[in-house]
């Protein structure tokens, strides 16, 4: 979709692309990506990043950015030539209650025992207690939390290291490369490619791994 929109821009034609994942890499297998695109045109008030009460093209193209890197781990694509930004997709008639004295602002994204949400909710009383939405295959699911148990979400595409030691070979248009599993999870797994930028991580499916001895 990319190179479609670079090629339509190349003619001076309007158009945009908005993709879970980059040209060079494979998205991950949940839903993320179209449930947060469902969220932005149905309102969700936390899509509403300036919160002027109107969910515009750039806030939608910003918040899978960063949904797909917090929750996922990976990195999505926004692209667009001759297109506004400021296109209003939806209006939200609600507004956040974002208390000075939260220690994690609803919308911020965490990190809970080992995995990665976004906090909907907190609750008045004293010790605090969060809502935190997980992102699934094809739902979303809300937990409680108490704020000792949370830490705010540092990923990013540059801060893991790994042992440059490969336990695998993947396939990547017809060659396969030295690559090192992450994590796993419905069939697939989550590769980093021996040597090079972690921008280069994706899930990848049966047909494009192979392991020692197979």
């Amino acid at each position: 979709m990319r190179l479609a929109v670079e090629r339509l821009s190349e003619r001076n034609v309007p158009s945009l692309s908005l993709t879970s994942a980059t040209k060079a890499t494979t998205s991950t297998g949940n839903w993320t990506f179209t449930q947060c695109v469902l969220d932005a045109f149905s309102g969700l008030p936390l899509m509403d990043i300036n919160r002027d009460g109107a969910i515009t093209l750039g806030e939608l193209g910003t918040e899978v950015s960063n949904t797909m890197l917090h929750i996922e781990g990976q990195q999505s694509d926004f692209y667009s030539s001759g297109t506004d930004n400021d296109l209003v997709i939806c209006k939200t008639d609600k507004r956040l209650n974002n208390s000075k004295d939260l220690k994690f602002p609803l919308g911020s994204y965490v990190r809970v025992k080992n995995r990665f949400g976004r906090v909907v909710a907190a609750s008045e009383k004293e010790p605090k207690e969060y809502d935190v939405v997980f992102f699934t295959y094809a739902q979303k699911k809300v937990r409680r939390y108490n704020e000792s148990e949370m830490r705010p979400s540092q990923r990013g595409f540059k801060q893991r290291t790994l042992e440059q030691q490969s336990n695998c070979s993947v396939k990547w248009h017809g060659q396969w490369y030295p690559a090192r599993v992450i994590r796993e999870a419905n069939g697939r797994w989550f590769i980093h490619y021996v040597n090079d930028d972690d921008a280069w991580d994706e899930w990848v499916g049966v047909n494009r791994i192979r392991f020692p001895n197979q």
